[in-house]
Parts: C-alpha cells; structure tokens; sequence
C-alpha cells in the first residue's frame, strides 16, 4: 500500500475522496449498501455533490469518533501492538482507497470499529457479516495486503463490546475487482439529470367569519372592511375577480355606502331576490338568521346576521334566508 500523508477529516483527505473509490462507499458500489444506492454514488461522484452533514448526523459521527477511540484501546490490549490510523492507496489499483481506524506496525492487521447497534452484534457474534458490512472489509483488506481485520461493534466500554476476526473470502476480492471496473465505466458515461424540484401544495387561505347585522334604521355593522381585506388577497390571482359596490335598484341604495367583493344587484321585479352575478370562484357563501322574522324587518328592529364564507366544488348555489332569496352564478 502507499500511505498518503494526511490527517483523516481534513480538506486534503475530502479532495482524495472524491477523486477515488473509498472502502466505505464499496458496499454502494457493489449495490449493497443500506444507506446509499449506487445511482446516488454515481451522481455524487459524477457532479462532486455530498448530501449535506446534518447537526444530529454530525452528532452520531462525533459519538462514533469517541467510540472508536475507546474501543482501539481494548483492541490494542487484545493484540498486545498498537493501532494507528491510516489512510492509503493501493499499490495494485491506486483508485481503490481506504481510511482504516487502525493497522499494526507490520501492516498484517486492520482495525474497523462500528457504532455499537444490537443487530450488528448479533451478525458479530455469529460470524456472518451482511454484505453492506464485509465488501468495505474486502476492500481495506485489498488495499493494504493485510492478513485479517479485527471487525468491532462497541460504543466505548467493555460492556457493550463485541468482536470478530474476518479475513478474505475467496472470490470476493475479485468481484470487487469486477465491480470498480464496472462503476469507473459506468461513472465515464453518466450524464447526470437535473433533480425535478417536488411538487409542494399551497397553503389553503382561510377568511375571517363575516358577521352582519341589519337594523331598522337599514344601517349594517360588524367586521365586513376585514373581510373584504382578506378576501381580496386570497382572490387577486383569480381570473374574473370583480370589486364593485353594492348596487341597488331600489330606494334603499342611498343607505349603503359599503363595498363587497362582489357584484350584487336587487331585481326590481323582485325586492326580496337578491342576484349575485359574479362572485368568489369555488366558494360557498352561506347565510345564517340568528333570530326569527324577516332579517329585513321593520325600521327599528335590528336582526342580526352572520355571514360565513366557506369553499365550495359546486359552480352555483341557492340559499334561502327568511322571506328573501339569494341566488348567485358563477361567470
């Protein structure tokens, strides 16, 4: 092997990288990694692109870093030779690299620690490794020539400790092999796509409850100027949203100096029928008498009225309040 002259995590060790094939990404590309498919490795190799490293991610590393180091303590005690860490290239195929957490002196023995997880002890304590564990195994093995790796899964202390011996299986090396050749052939004829951006729903606006109320003196009161205020922000991107005054073709239209978002015209014909021409496309208007009678009343009899607006699939409606009719079409 050829050890390159650089601390593991610093910029130099990133830029080698990216420009090589690591052991950790070996289980990707030989399609058996648990966390990386070997299209995401071909994009992020093709285009230099890492998913981003977040803070609860950077918190599992950093945890993993310190149990590593605990456990390289427990595993020198076992050989009775220290560890050091190591980063390097192989002699045979300088793409292929490997980052190990320890090699002896001698370079015979490999030290790989894993975060201590229930299922990954039980594959070490029976001696059989998934493959998204052992071909990074094959690959740190290949690299530096060595006879064996002392494989563990620990978070630090003796009491959740377990580990294993693996050396190479016969035929494995030469399917990695394989599969280098496959990917460098792959990664020269990718042509990365463009990610589609996923499609996002809007947010439902809502509008505040309208309340009126109509007295005798044929006045209204009540939270209308902040209805209209919400309802034309919902509604400015609408196609044939119309803003008009209240019009009346009767002798009551000096008595409203209002306007609503929408066109409303008395029928002559008919005082009790109101036509609403144009309105909120797909919203319900929905008229509510909170007391009995004619909500129009005499002069002097204050009939209050709630006024709720709500979305609606249908294009017309018809809603009946007291003896007046409000009829509205959709345009």
């Amino acid at each position: 092997m050829r050890t390159l002259n650089m601390f593991q995590g610093s910029k130099e060790w990133h830029a080698e990288r990216s420009r090589r094939f690591t052991a950790s990404e070996a289980p990707a590309m030989m399609g058996a990694s648990k966390y990386q498919s070997r299209d995401e490795l071909l994009y992020q190799k093709a285009t230099g692109i890492v998913p981003e490293v977040t803070d609860v991610k950077q918190a599992l590393f950093d945890r993993g870093h310190r149990a590593e180091a605990a456990a390289r303590r427990i595993v020198e005690d076992m050989l009775g030779q220290d560890l050091y860490p190591v980063t390097a290239v192989s002699d045979e195929d300088d793409r292929l690299l490997a980052s190990l957490d320890g090699c002896t002196i001698d370079e015979t023995t490999l030290y790989e620690h894993k975060l201590w997880s229930e299922g990954l002890a039980a594959q070490v304590r029976a001696r059989d490794l998934e493959p998204h564990y052992y071909w990074q195994l094959e690959q740190q093995l290949l690299v530096v020539g060595a006879e064996k790796v002392i494989f563990v899964c620990s978070d630090g202390t003796p009491e959740k400790f377990a580990s294993m011996e693996y050396r190479p299986v016969p035929g494995r090396a030469d399917a990695l092999r394989a599969g280098c050749d496959q990917f460098a052939a792959d990664l020269a004829a990718y042509v990365p796509t463009e990610a589609v951006a996923p499609v996002v729903a809007a947010p439902i606006e809502s509008l505040p409850a309208v309340v009126v109320q109509v007295n005798g003196a044929l006045t209204i009161a009540g939270n209308l100027p902040a209805f209209t205020r919400a309802s034309k922000q919902i509604t400015a991107d609408l196609e044939g949203f119309v803003a008009a005054p209240l019009t009346l073709a009767s002798p009551v239209a000096r008595y409203f100096s209002f306007h609503l978002p929408w066109k409303v015209v008395f029928s002559s014909a008919a005082p009790s029928t109101v036509l609403v021409a144009r309105a909120l496309p797909a919203y319900h208007v929905t008229f509510t008498r909170c007391v009995r009678g004619n909500p129009m009343g005499r002069y002097g009899s204050a009939r209050p009225i709630r006024v709720s607006l709500r979305r609606c699939p249908l294009s017309s409606w018809i809603m009946r309040l007291g003896t007046c009719e409000v009829a509205s079409g959709m345009a």
